[in-house]
């Protein structure tokens, strides 16, 4: 699809679709973040524009907000399961990384 279908698209979409489309490609921009050229990267600026038109950019931070909490909080999730795992102290300040490495 070019910008412009994408842009005709998302104009046509509920509030409710805008939300979950800006989810599903926040997180794969996310995922893409070393790639520059990724599609994802744009497709999530129309969202940006066409919830900003409606005025509803607290959408696309509530939709941010959903996709940081469910990627980084799965991470601080993983880390917690190895501190209940018993490691001292001294292990936990270091990167994960390095604890299971």
């Amino acid at each position: 699809m070019t910008q412009d279908d994408w842009q005709e698209m998302l104009e046509g979409l509920r509030d409710a679709e805008l939300l979950h489309h800006a989810k599903e490609y926040i997180r794969l921009s996310m995922a893409e973040a070393d790639n520059p050229q990724s599609d994802a990267h744009g497709i999530v600026d129309l969202l940006f524009a066409e919830l900003a038109r409606r005025g509803k950019e607290w959408l696309y931070d509530a939709a941010r907000e959903s996709v940081y909490k469910s990627t980084v909080g799965a991470s601080l999730c993983a880390r917690d399961d190895v501190s209940q795992a018993g490691l001292p102290a001294e292990e936990m300040a270091a990167p994960l990384d390095v604890v299971t490495g």
